[in-house]
């Protein structure tokens, strides 16, 4: 009642009661007529979309379905009970059924199930998607249930071709793309990306593809204009794009040779194209790698510091490198060849060497580091330190022996003890916004931060008491579930793994909390622990997460959109009742179409505009169901096909209004299109696609298997593959094959096979077992690739690498390759190695970094006018350089350059030597040059003196008369041996003068 500031009579009174209680009357009347009109609707609806609706009371545990609901689930009797529904549902759905009204209820999952059920009526298997809200107050959870049965059937059989001819494309190594009409690229298979490198991301249009694969404006123009000639052939004439063989660039700047052939998938233009991308970079560049790696080899060969040597079974030189051939006293390498040892400056030992080699060809066994002696063309000895290890032939048979020396006779003359040092490594903590404490092995307390103190209340006199039992104690009372925490800290001191957790105090307070070992000379002392508050963040977090589930519980349970859509006698259109559902479809609120249809019209798709207004007029005339795909164009969104079913109604006034549902089908129209361009892909597919009943009979091939084989499709279908069977390939090799793929696995590998016209090809295959939705094998679905070329190619490429591996484990110097234009450097590990440059394969930047800084300038530039030089293919130099113990060494290195048709430098392939011990034997001759002309400064100046004084001494005495004749004779013989000795001290002089 309304406040009354003055008094009132009782009639009064008794006026306005019955005044507002007929207000009141009014209002629940217009409720009432509002309740019975929706009511209606979803009684239309009902009928209209299959759908129904349900209640369950859990105070008085009671269930309530409608009409629609009883229909679905096949009910004739009344009241329905919830053991009813539960009696319905098929036996594997009911702890899944359980546990989501279980979620509801606690507020943990929104109630959103799709299950199936066993109808009452008939005994039909249904699927049915069902949503629900709980009501709290009430104790009440209300829900909608949907037949999808149709619907689901369709998704799955589209889901399931669109699976098996997706898995063709994947399986296919060839990269393909698939283009629409505007130069969008839609799709590409995996091979695509592993062959050159992009991803979906890196390119999205033909635009795009053309920047990079082609980043030569030159020939981009060049490829473009090609490309668009033969357009135009097809557009005025109908001609097939023929293949092009272009040069892409890879991601990562690699180039691959590749043909390029496209196709339509359809008649016109206005289809999407169908590009295949065959990588032929192996085949065309065989013949080149063979030559290069032949290059490569002499200069290795004539690079290093190493005498390599070949020989036949017979023990006959089949070849040797330049410096092998010098040793032997020849000018050329030619000259050695077919002669043996016995031939050679080093006869007296050719026994020696022969025994060795017989051992090793016999034995297939190496011999490593044999130390044996060699006499030189000019009659020297020498030690020598060889390698022999077998030569094999290209059926892994001992064909002969491979040898390499060196001559370590100054190694053997001079013993130089090298120091080494220890690199030691200091742990430092830093002092970060974060709470940081070290705590040592024992528990011992080695530092904290005052951050640390001032997050955990912990004061300074317990963390610097140095007692972690304090510490933990401490810690442990201050957080939940401390006694957990403190065991954790217990066993994890000597863990060398980084851990990271949160940690919840008991004041409410959240840590994270980060833990790494501590490191001192690589010896693990302790353990480093940071800590952050997040409190305020996880308190956000858990606001927003609260906030979510009162937003999903408010939300509506349909996506879809139910309506009442009118049409009014003067023609006009409008929306009086629509779900929130509407948003999803039109893109609008069912207040904006409340009295309007204009909302709606202006996101039909203008294409389908007419035809849609066909379709109502139709229905309101004859009064007939109205069933419409359309498209919609919702401004910011994809273009959406929407499925519309309702009924229509004559009204009293002569208006007609529908009821019924609108649902968006687009995936399911995408997946119809993506269907037919995957299976138009299979067809035009450069790769054989064979699919064979479980008997392995051919059911279906595509025009490559005719190509490959010969055989046309008609002479293939219901034939076994055998009869390509070459005879090459063993029955267990084809039992193993048949075990595989009858198991349910995928089996990969290569066959030798015939054609029809009785030639053989080799072909790799993946074999695969077809499973439909139920998960039985229905198929057998094979993916063919024509690789003969390849295996061409790959038999002349593993004879180059087998000879070239022998030659780099035959040497101990490091051989390395550097390619000029991409500074790339790499480097073999060999036994014995011990410098960095064996153990780096990386940028040349890397190499230049380890040379002394003394050297580096020298070193650069020798080798630049080494590479610049076109008349010089021969680079040596020798620096100082860091090992691998962090210690400089001295290094000689030689190159030999690889240059192109122009003389440009492309490579420099060499081998770099420690000659370390040699430095400093020579450093060592050089200080006893120096103390010796020391010594011969003392005698010439010190000893001569007192010698010459004596001489002088002589001479005068010799002139007194009254000196006797045999007096004098003796002063003669002491005068004469003086100058004796005199010269014998300038000899020596002398002679260290010249040292």
């Amino acid at each position: 009642m309304k406040n009354r500031t003055q008094p009132m009579s009782l009639e009064q009174e008794l006026h306005l009661l019955q005044q507002e209680l007929a207000e009141q009357i009014r209002k629940r009347e217009l409720a009432e007529q509002e309740l019975k009109k929706r009511v209606y609707l979803l009684s239309k609806t009902e009928k209209i979309a299959n759908i129904g609706y349900w209640t369950l009371d859990l105070t008085h545990k009671t269930f309530v379905a409608s009409n629609g609901a009883k229909k679905i689930y096949g009910f004739n009797h009344n009241p329905i009970t919830l053991d009813d529904v539960k009696k319905a549902r098929l036996p594997e759905y009911n702890d899944i059924m359980d546990k989501a009204l279980a979620d509801l209820i606690s507020g943990a999952k929104p109630y959103d199930v799709t299950y199936k059920i066993k109808r009452a009526s008939d005994g039909a298997i249904l699927v049915l998607h069902t949503k629900a809200d709980y009501k709290k107050e009430d104790n009440q959870i209300f829900g909608i249930v949907k037949d999808i049965t149709e619907q689901e059937l369709h998704l799955e059989q589209i889901s399931g071709m669109e699976q098996k001819w997706k898995g063709v494309i994947e399986s296919t190594p060839i990269p393909m793309a698939i283009n629409d009409k505007n130069a969008t690229i839609t799709f590409h298979n995996s091979a695509f990306t592993k062959v050159f490198g992009y991803t979906k991301q890196d390119i999205s249009t033909v635009q795009e593809w053309f920047l990079k694969a082609y980043p030569d404006p030159i020939y981009r123009q060049e490829i473009a204009n090609k490309w668009q000639l033969e357009l135009e052939k097809f557009k005025l004439h109908g001609i097939p794009m023929p293949s092009m063989e272009v040069e892409v660039t890879c991601k990562n700047g690699e180039k691959k040779s590749v043909v390029v052939s496209n196709s339509w998938l359809g008649d016109s233009q206005e289809n999407n194209q169908l590009v295949v991308l065959y990588d032929i970079t192996e085949r065309k560049n065989a013949k080149e790698k063979q030559l290069e790696y032949l290059q490569v080899l002499e200069g290795v060969l004539n690079s290093i510091n190493v005498r390599v040597f070949w020989k036949d079974k017979h023990l006959r030189y089949l070849g040797c490198n330049q410096t092998f051939a010098a040793d032997a006293g020849f000018d050329l390498v030619s000259d050695i060849i077919g002669k043996n040892d016995f031939e050679m400056g080093w006869k007296d030992q050719a026994e020696l060497y022969q025994t060795d080699d017989l051992s090793v060809i016999k034995s297939g066994l190496s011999k490593i580091n044999i130390e044996e002696p060699q006499s030189t063309p000019d009659g020297n000895q020498i030690t020598l330190l060889t390698n022999k290890i077998p030569l094999l032939n290209s059926k892994g048979e001992v064909s002969g022996v491979i040898g390499t020396y060196s001559d370590i006779s100054e190694r053997k003359e001079q013993e130089v003890a090298l120091a080494k040092s220890k690199m030691h490594l200091q742990a430092v903590l830093q002092s970060t916004t974060h709470g940081i404490l070290a705590l040592g092995t024992e528990g011992e307390f080695l530092y904290a931060n005052d951050r640390f103190s001032e997050l955990t209340t912990i004061s300074k006199s317990i963390l610097q008491s140095g007692k972690d039992v304090d510490l933990l104690i401490y810690f442990s009372e201050k957080i939940v579930d401390g006694d957990a925490f403190k065991v954790k800290v217990e066993s994890g001191y000597f863990n060398t793994e980084k851990q990271s957790e949160l940690l919840t105090f008991k004041d409410g307070r959240t840590f994270e909390l980060n833990t790494h070992p501590l490191y001192l000379e690589e010896e693990n002392i302790g353990r480093v622990w940071s800590i952050r508050d997040i409190s305020e963040r996880v308190n956000a977090e858990a606001k927003i997460r609260q906030k979510d589930i009162e937003f999903q519980k408010l939300s509506t349970n349909v996506s879809d959109l139910i309506f009442q859509f009118t049409r009014r006698t003067d023609g006009s259109y409008f929306v009086p009742i629509a779900s929130p559902g509407i948003i999803n479809i039109f893109g609008c609120r069912p207040e904006d179409v409340a009295d309007s249809f204009e909302p709606i019209a202006r996101v039909i798709h203008p294409d389908d505009m007419e035809r849609v207004i066909t379709e109502i007029e139709t229905s309101a005339k004859n009064l007939s169901f109205f069933t419409c795909e359309f498209r919609v164009q919702i401004p910011g969104k994809e273009v959406q096909w929407i499925y519309s079913k309702s009924n229509p109604e004559l009204l009293p006034d002569g208006s007609i209004t529908w009821y019924g549902f609108n649902t968006d089908i687009t995936s399911r129209i995408k997946a119809e299109e993506k269907l037919l361009q995957l299976s138009k892909a299979v067809e035009q597919s450069p790769v054989t696609v064979v699919i064979t009943d479980l008997n392995g009979n051919i059911q279906y091939a595509n025009p490559s298997f005719t190509k490959t084989t010969g055989y046309t499709i008609a002479e293939a279908v219901g034939q076994n593959p055998r009869i390509l069977k070459s005879g090459e390939t063993s029955s267990k090799e084809y039992k193993k094959l048949w075990e595989t793929i009858t198991s349910g696995k995928k089996w990969t590998g290569e066959f030798h096979n015939k054609r029809k016209d009785g030639s053989l090809f080799w072909e790799s295959a993946t074999i695969a077992p077809v499973i439909d939705e139920k998960g039985e094998l229905k198929n057998f679905l094979a993916i063919k690739m024509d690789i003969t070329q390849s295996k061409i190619a790959q038999v002349a490429l593993e004879e180059s690498n087998k000879r070239y591996n022998l030659i780099s484990k035959a040497t101990h110097d490091s051989i390395w390759d550097l390619d000029i234009a991409s500074g790339i450097l790499k480097g073999s590990v060999n036994e014995g190695t011990d410098d960095s440059i064996a153990n780096i394969s990386t940028i040349d930047s890397a190499w230049i970094n380890m040379i002394h800084p003394d050297d580096l300038k020298e070193f650069l530039r020798t080798k630049e006018e080494a590479l610049n030089n076109p008349q010089t293919n021969y680079w040596e130099h020798e620096y100082r350089m860091l090992n691998l113990q962090g210690i400089f060494i001295y290094v000689n290195s030689k190159g030999f350059i690889v240059r192109d048709e122009q003389g440009k430098a492309k490579r420099l392939i060499g081998a770099s030597q420690d000659i370390t011990e040699r430095v400093v034997h020579m450093k060592a001759i050089e200080e006893q040059n120096k103390r010796l002309q020391e010594i011969a400064w003392i005698q010439s100046h010190i000893v001569r003196a007192p010698l010459a004084r004596i001489m002088g001494l002589i001479d005068l005495l010799k002139m007194e008369e009254e000196i006797p004749e045999d007096t004098k004779q003796l002063m003669g013989h002491i005068l004469s041996s003086a100058k004796e000795f005199d010269e014998i001290i300038k000899t020596i002089s002398n002679k260290s003068q010249v040292l």
